[in-house]
This record gives C-alpha cells, sequence and structure tokens, in this order.
C-alpha cells in the first residue's frame, strides 16, 4: 500500500438541503443513466383513454409536500399506484399535473423520489447495491410509503 496522496479519488461531492429550519444532507450524486430518459417499457401515454374522452396528459407532473416543496418529476418515474390514478383522474383539469401531499414533508418526499429512480436504474433480476435510509426518516418515510403504496 502507497502512502502517495495522489492515489485518492477525491471525495463525493455533498449537497446540503435546507428543509424545515434543518439541514438534510444528500450524500452522494448519482447521475441518473441515460436508460432512464427514454426506458423503452414506458408506453406512449401522451394520449390516454378515460371513459369516452382522450385527453392529453403532460410527461411531467409535479407533487408538492405539506411544507411547500415542490418535486417536478418525470411522469414515468411516479412508481406511487396512489399519485398515478390522482393523475389519471384530474388530466385535463386545471392542476390536474399537481399532487399535494397533506401529510408528507419534502425530506421524506425527497427520499421516496430517490428509491422511484433507484428502482428504475435498478430493476428486478439485477445486482442491487443497498439503498440507505437516513435513520431520522426511517419512521416517516414508512408511513409515506404506505400512504403512497409504495
Amino acid at each position: 500500500m502507497s502512502d502517495n496522496l495522489g492515489d485518492t479519488a477525491p471525495p463525493p461531492e455533498i449537497d446540503m438541503v435546507e428543509v424545515n429550519e434543518a439541514v438534510v444532507e444528500v450524500k452522494e450524486q448519482t447521475p441518473v443513466p441515460d436508460a432512464l430518459e427514454e426506458p423503452a417499457t414506458v408506453r406512449d401515454n401522451s394520449q390516454e383513454q378515460l371513459g369516452d374522452a382522450e385527453v392529453a396528459i403532460p410527461d411531467m407532473v409535479r407533487v408538492v409536500t405539506c411544507d411547500g416543496f415542490e418535486f417536478l418529476l418525470p411522469r414515468h418515474t411516479v412508481l406511487s399506484p396512489v399519485l398515478r390514478r390522482t393523475f389519471q383522474v384530474n388530466a385535463g383539469k386545471p392542476d390536474g399535473d399537481t399532487h399535494h401531499l397533506e401529510t408528507v414533508d419534502g425530506a421524506t418526499m425527497h427520499c421516496l423520489v430517490e428509491y422511484w429512480f433507484y428502482k428504475l436504474r435498478y430493476p428486478l433480476g439485477t445486482t442491487r447495491p443497498q439503498f440507505d435510509v437516513p435513520e431520522d426518516l426511517a419512521l416517516r418515510l414508512m408511513a409515506a410509503a404506505d400512504l403512497l403504496q409504495t
């Protein structure tokens, strides 16, 4: 083993995000693979049939948390069946692509969104690295996952 400092990799970038006067540390920036931009399994849902009406559905949806944080997400990344149904039923209405979560805070939603991208990046049948959940979010994350059926 060498004591040469040039052999060590630089530490990953650390982002600090302010949430409700607390600071949440995002430990590592993981780039989203190109495959998530246009996944092969996602069907074209720019026009969906809802009853007798055909409604255009935008490609992006907005989730607003109880503390006012907004998450603008590609529609195919929203893995919650509850949110998917909400966006489908409200399609074509003003603010139909926005859903307000009255019981989920920004830090918890951030962790849920990271998990959705994790599941898309590492589908079943592939080797998955461990998904770490901060201890202080574990209970809130379980409640939010139960609420959203994720």
